[in-house]
């Protein structure tokens, strides 16, 4: 299974819990600690509040890492720098 392969999996278990799946994209992240990754924005609603997942994949030794942050759609813009802080500081690889 590749890094894209194993990141489409599990962006689509979220996309199946939203309430309402409004769509996703790719952001420009291509690495975390060195290590290969992807990660996409994800937007929907939970239980009718429209909310931004940011799904980062990071390939380690062996297997792969999911690191998940989200907010609501509302705040992302003010949240999103933390959130990238937050998943760039993963070091589980």
């Amino acid at each position: 299974v590749s890094l894209a392969d194993n990141a489409d999996k599990y962006r689509w278990l979220i996309e199946e819990e939203l309430g309402s799946y409004e769509g996703s994209s790719q952001t420009d992240v291509t690495t975390i600690q060195g290590k290969p990754a992807i990660q996409y924005e994800i937007r929907g609603q939970v239980e009718g509040i429209p909310v931004v997942y940011l799904h980062t994949t990071i390939e380690g030794e062996g297997r792969y890492y999911q690191v998940v942050g989200w907010t609501t759609a509302e705040r992302y813009a003010e949240n999103k720098e933390t959130l990238q802080e937050i998943i760039r500081s993963f070091e589980g690889a």
